[in-house]
């Protein structure tokens, strides 16, 4: 409902009446999205996470689109905790830097100690200058800055991928 009330001289005053709306149920932990398996072969699992629930969700939805499945994490050490029970096993941590409890670059070093081969690209909207370059991140094969494009985001999974 709008209101309005205008008086000469004096000015104008406009009050927006909206319905209350019942506060959102939390997010879970980690979902679970599951893509059929392609017709060249299996589709390679990539492990999500990010603070952010939208940005989780957009960033997990672009790679979904790029044909891999996706399993989202709200929380890094919710990822660690069912990093060795995942099936199919993971090819990929696509991560974001500032998060609480543990940084991107600190949940990189902890899935480097724990699988060696699994690479781990690190996303960000806050990069220092001279942190572009994953050297001297244990596990990390790329960075992508924040917003990126979907050319970029495949470009980035695809290098990581093939290393």
């Amino acid at each position: 409902v709008m209101r309005g009330e205008s008086t000469l001289g004096v000015g104008t005053r406009m009050a927006v009446l909206l319905p209350a709306v019942a506060p959102a149920s939390p997010v879970a932990t980690h979902v679970v999205t599951h893509k059929p398996i392609a017709a060249n072969g299996p589709v390679q699992h990539i492990l999500v996470v990010d603070d952010e629930p939208a940005v989780l969700h957009a960033t997990s939805r672009l790679i979904e689109r790029l044909g891999y499945q996706v399993t989202r994490f709200t929380a890094p050490e919710d990822l660690l905790q069912a990093l060795d029970t995942l099936t199919p096993a993971p090819a990929m941590v696509v991560t974001d830097l500032s998060m609480p409890v543990l940084s991107g670059w600190e949940l990189a070093a902890q899935v480097h100690a724990r699988r060696p081969a699994l690479p781990v690209v690190v996303m960000t909207g806050n990069l220092d200058p001279g942190e572009t370059s994953p050297d001297g991140h244990p596990g990390v094969c790329g960075i992508l800055s924040k917003p990126f494009t979907t050319p970029e985001l495949r470009a980035m999974l695809q290098q990581c991928l093939e290393n």
